[in-house]
């Protein structure tokens, strides 16, 4: 007789845990499936280019759920970036709670012997939190920043790095 009650008692719990295991998928997949195009410079998730020359930006075929848009160009040449404009808002509280649940899912979304990192910026003011296989050649960032004439808004983009492509000032 307990073994019925211990079946259902499973399917219950798998139920209940399955809203929020599907809110960070819908967060994590996205962000891995980006990660999963590094190799290749994000040439199979170009669409709609823009531009002529070395300056032709593409969209993303890849949106991250509320992100504003996502474009890939060529910012470190020949290494190319994809970044997503996530939220522009003058509410703090929000921007950190929406900077904190990228963080987890990126984290989430990458190789657990990754290396994760965050430091202050001080112009503009914020913060960035990275991650890759090593401090030298970043996968991604994400990053908020106070932003505007008079600094008052701030703006949360995550960035994706193609392999190879090199840190902040390496050239």
């Amino acid at each position: 007789m307990k073994r019925p009650f211990m079946l259902w008692a499973a399917v219950f719990s798998i139920l209940a845990a399955g809203p929020v295991a599907l809110a960070l998928d819908e967060l994590s997949g996205p962000m891995k499936q980006i990660l999963d195009h590094r190799s290749d410079n994000f040439s199979s998730i170009r669409k709609n280019p823009r531009g002529d020359g070395d300056e032709i930006v593409y969209s993303s075929a890849i949106i991250l759920p509320g992100a504003d848009k996502c474009y890939i160009a060529p910012t470190a040449k020949p290494f190319y970036s994809d970044e997503c404009s996530v939220l522009e808002t003058k509410n703090h509280a929000a921007v950190m709670a929406r900077y904190k649940k990228m963080v987890k899912a990126l984290r989430d979304a990458s190789p657990a012997t990754w290396m994760v990192w965050t430091k202050q910026t001080i112009k503009p003011p914020g913060e960035s939190t990275s991650l890759g296989p090593d401090r030298t050649h970043p996968a991604a960032s994400i990053k908020w920043a106070l932003e505007g004439m008079n600094m008052d808004w701030y703006d949360l983009s995550v960035t994706f790095y193609a392999e190879g492509y090199p840190a902040d000032g390496e050239k």
